[in-house]
């Protein structure tokens, strides 16, 4: 899809995915989320 608007509007595939994935970043942000907290880790 990002090849496509990207030959529609003369511009790079890269930017339209870029956007995207910011996007995505910043909805998955805007949700609440309850994050356990982990014990201690042993190194291997």
């Amino acid at each position: 899809m990002a090849v496509r608007v990207s030959k529609a509007t003369k511009t790079s595939p890269e930017s339209w995915l870029y956007m995207q994935a910011k996007l995505d970043l910043w909805l998955a942000e805007q949700k609440p989320t309850k994050v356990e907290q982990f014990g201690e880790v042993a190194a291997v």
